[in-house]
């Protein structure tokens, strides 16, 4: 069941939305598949700050619900490359995350892509696989010197298929 929501692009005004929406997603729902060093980590390190040279020189996308933000997306047109999608856990279920990623698609196509990349977190891979995304392989993410992020290599093609 999915409930209307608005997807517009991310503005310096975003920038802590976009960090709680991060961080609380990373805390609650990929804590299912990382253990708790990682989990800390991986939060550490964000800062609602860190998200204002991505959102001025990347496409990074709000989702809204009533206002409030509770889902973002960000692609990196230049690496041909969704480098996030998170939603609220709250809102989790209810489509916002699919529709961040077809919206981040549409953009990406438009951009002139027709093969896009992501490396999903272990708890997101079935998430990907069910709206057409392949696996590649694994990967692994440095957070620290100590700490590593277990990782899926994805892919898609954006490719139009003709009917004739």
């Amino acid at each position: 069941m999915t409930l209307p929501v608005t997807i517009r692009t991310a503005g310096d005004a975003d920038l802590d939305a976009i960090w709680r929406v991060h961080r609380t997603a990373i805390e609650q729902t990929c804590a299912s598949r990382y253990g708790p060093d990682v989990i800390s980590a991986w939060v550490e390190r964000l800062r609602p700050e860190s998200y204002r040279g991505v959102v001025q020189r990347g496409i990074v996308v709000v989702a809204e619900d009533n206002g409030k933000a509770v889902g973002f997306g960000q692609l990196d047109v230049a690496a041909g490359e969704i480098q996030a999608v998170y939603v609220l856990p709250g809102a989790q279920g209810r489509g916002i995350g699919a529709a961040l990623l077809a919206h981040l698609e549409v953009l990406a196509r438009a951009q002139g892509l027709a093969n896009v990349t992501l490396h999903a977190t272990l708890n997101a891979e079935a998430f990907y696989g069910a709206h057409g995304w392949r696996t590649t392989g694994r990967d692994v993410r440095k957070i620290t010197e100590q700490i590593s992020l277990a990782c899926v290599a994805m892919e898609k093609s954006l490719a139009v298929v003709s009917s004739e």
